[in-house]
């Protein structure tokens, strides 16, 4: 080898040796980069991670606190309305009436108070002055107030206060109402102390005085003041200072907070707890966020050196690696989104099944006070039955989103009287626009037919849902216009008309950017509509499905702040009056014997009801063995159709339908059993029909529901 290669050679090698070290160098210096990098993205991860975290805890959890006390309230308002009507007589009798009432609600604490401050329960009369601090702000204030006692009952309690139009009785005068929810059971409500996930959660009043107080430190007492414990204990480090919390707790505003108590560093968030001008702290140590970050830092820094020696040799693994993240960053943000989506979901669903409860709980109690007032008494109950249709509209709609969803809704077409369909509309909504001071017009175009053939219940539930939103977002002296207009549409395959269902109202109205968002699931036009007005976010989305589903359109026309006009066009076929029967189900089942299998006493008493009502002549069994033997010792033929209820003792209802078909007698194969179900779900039909049930009923029994059920499957 020449002296010229060798001198070759070694330059190669040293270029080879340079470029090594080079690289070496790099690597070197990028990993020590990268480690840097990492823990100080892993610190700021942690408190992005904790303030997201804590945020959403916080928010649910006031809203949550703001939901027991408007319940508090609302249950005030039935004792007062209660009391106001009973119209007591005398003190002693109005104590009387509050330990009846106090019994009646569960209330840990019930007392009507007088200008004096003296405090009137059921069971005494005491003064107020040395055991409720702003025993003088109850007594003057006309807004509903709080306050917390340890003294007024037999444990601590979170006090609320509503005031009243004064009255008089035997010289004394009484100007407010006051019930207490026990401190405890808020805090087991509330959850705010959540020991397993190591997040504290406590409520203070402006100045930090402790409502329902939650221990930080087991090494620190919370002492009755949560300012006064951090400003003796605690480090602030990050996020607001001590002054700061003070200023935005006594301002009502957010806040994110870090802190060092007994060596341990904390992460909070406060916020305000609406309608109150409390505030609602949540704390996390920070080491339980810090240990999950530091374990994905720990294997970040290997991962990134294996990169960067990786990229060194191949730039496709970080081109890789980059659409992989990036993959996840977007799973990521939709896991979130519909996380977000269903937390308001559930929230929304929360405070409209309360409102219907509400209602059904406060009528009811009313009713049950009023025996010796027939008239009342029966107008109680039927806003008791208003809101009951309501709180099963609302869960009807939430199933009926899933099966349309899911494609397993099915339109039937039977004869029905569409101007009956419309007077029941009319009927529902009239007395809740009445309520609410709306107009409720009505008008049905000479050209409708009286009777169509068509999905009845489908249609009905259009109509209901577009009366609802009218009349919901319509204020006191609006007005809403129901239209019924129709004309023939121009087929070869036969006769339809195109019936259209227009609903006008002179409501808030919608902007034009948000007609579209209207009928997706679970939106409204924006936020502030959901939390002025309530609602699922369903009721749109599901009158578009059906329409379509039904071979309709339905069309919006909105003005913002003049109202809106949603208009349901739904072909359907003409029949004559006399075709499907009459609209009228007494005596419908007359001659039929029924064999009743229900294992609830107030069931039985219904659906027995129901089928005598409609002629039907009954025969009752209380559990699925009971039908069996029932039906196996009566004459072959004498038993026109079983009707059986699912979940039962001793036997089930599909066990009973199996065995009943099973048996040694001609009409075992044949007599029709109908299946009483508040299971709704396909799963749930498809095992009746395994069973050996012809169809079913669904739960709450309405006379004329089940009547028209039987008729068909009977051949009526």
């Amino acid at each position: 080898m020449s002296v010229d290669s060798l001198k070759a050679k070694a330059r190669r090698w040293t270029g080879a040796a340079l470029v090594l070290i080079l690289l070496a160098a790099l690597l070197a210096v990028g990993g020590a980069w990268m480690l840097q990098s990492t823990e100080s993205a892993s610190r700021t991860a942690v408190e992005d991670l904790s303030d997201f975290y804590l945020q959403e805890i916080a928010g649910q959890t006031a809203d949550h606190f703001q939901t027991s006390l408007q319940a508090q309230i609302a249950q005030l308002d039935v004792v007062n309305r209660a009391v106001r009507e009973a119209d007591p007589a005398n003190a002693a009798a109005l104590q009387a009436l509050l330990g009846d009432m106090r019994q009646d609600t569960g209330s840990a604490y019930l007392a009507y108070v007088d200008d004096k401050g003296m405090l009137y329960t059921g069971e005494s009369v005491q003064p107020g002055i040395s055991k409720i601090s702003n025993l003088p702000a109850i007594v003057s204030s006309s807004e509903p107030l709080m306050s917390v006692s340890e003294t007024v009952g037999d444990t601590n309690l979170l006090l609320i206060s509503v005031p009243l139009e004064p009255f008089e009785r035997e010289g004394v005068t009484f100007v407010a109402s006051l019930a207490g929810l026990p401190l405890d059971t808020l805090s087991e409500q509330l959850s705010l102390s959540r020991e397993s996930a190591q997040t504290f959660t406590s409520i203070v009043g402006p100045e930090g005085a402790y409502i329902v107080s939650s221990p930080v430190s087991p090494d620190v007492p919370n002492g009755s003041n949560l300012f006064s414990m951090l400003e003796r204990a605690a480090e602030f480090e990050g996020g607001e200072s001590l002054d700061q919390m003070r200023q935005g707790v006594e301002a009502q505003q957010d806040g994110y907070i870090a802190f060092r108590l007994a060596g341990q560093r904390y992460l909070g968030f406060h916020t305000a707890v609406p309608d109150t001008d409390y505030s609602l702290i949540t704390v996390i140590p920070y080491n339980v966020v810090n240990a999950s970050m530091n374990e994905f830092a720990a294997t970040l820094s290997r991962n990134a050196l294996t990169v960067m020696a990786a990229l060194a040799v191949l730039g496709l693994v970080a081109g890789a690696l980059f659409l992989r993240n990036r993959r996840t960053r977007d799973a990521y943000v939709r896991e979130q989104q519909a996380s977000r989506t269903k937390s308001e979901f559930l929230s929304r669903m929360s405070h409209e099944i309360r409102t219907p409860m509400n209602g059904i709980i406060g009528m009811t109690t009313m009713a049950l006070r009023s025996t010796d007032d027939p008239e009342r008494m029966q107008e109680c109950l039927e806003k008791t039955l208003v809101a009951s249709d309501h709180l099963l509209a609302l869960l009807n709609d939430v199933l009926d989103m899933s099966r349309i969803e899911s494609g397993r809704i099915e339109i039937t077409s039977t004869p029905f009287d569409l101007r009956k369909l419309v007077e029941r509309a009319e009927t529902l909504f009239g007395s809740l626009a009445q309520q609410k001071g709306v107009k409720l017009s009505v008008r049905v175009d000479e050209g409708v037919r009286k009777r169509y053939a068509g999905d009845a219940l489908r249609i009905s539930q259009v109509v209901n849902n577009l009366l609802s939103n009218a009349v919901k977002f319509t204020d006191e002296g609006g007005s809403v216009t129901l239209e019924v207009t129709a004309h023939p549409l121009d087929e070869a395959d036969g006769v339809r008309d195109e019936v259209a269902f227009s609903v006008a109202d002179t409501g808030c109205g919608i902007a034009p950017e948000n007609l579209e968002r209207i009928f997706e699931a679970f939106e409204q036009e924006t936020a502030q509509v959901a939390g002025n007005h309530g609602g699922t976010g369903l009721g749109l989305s599901i009158v578009e499905r059906l329409c379509e589903l039904m071979g309709g359109t339905v069309e919006a026309e909105s003005e913002l702040g003049r109202g809106s006009v949603f208009t349901a066009r739904i072909p359907l076929v003409p029949v004559s009056d006399d075709e499907g029967g009459g609209e009228d189900e007494t005596g419908l089942l007359r001659g039929l014997h029924i064999l009743v299998v229900e294992d609830n006493v107030v069931n039985m008493e219904i659906v027995t009801d129901a089928l005598e009502w409609a002629g039907a002549e009954v025969e009752r069994a209380w559990n699925g063995r009971e039908g069996v033997d029932a039906f196996a010792v009566s004459e072959p033929g004498s038993i026109d159709l079983v009707l059986m209820d699912v979940q039962m003792p001793v036997m089930n209802g599909l066990e009973a339908a199996q065995v009943l078909r099973a048996l040694p007698r001609p009409d075992a194969s044949t007599v029709p059993i109908l299946a009483a179900s508040a299971n709704v779900f396909e799963k749930d039909n498809a095992a009746l029909a395994a069973a050996g049930m012809d169809g079913h009923v669904q739960k709450p029994i309405r006379p004329e529901e089940v009547a028209r059920a039987i008729a068909r499957i009977t051949g009526r």
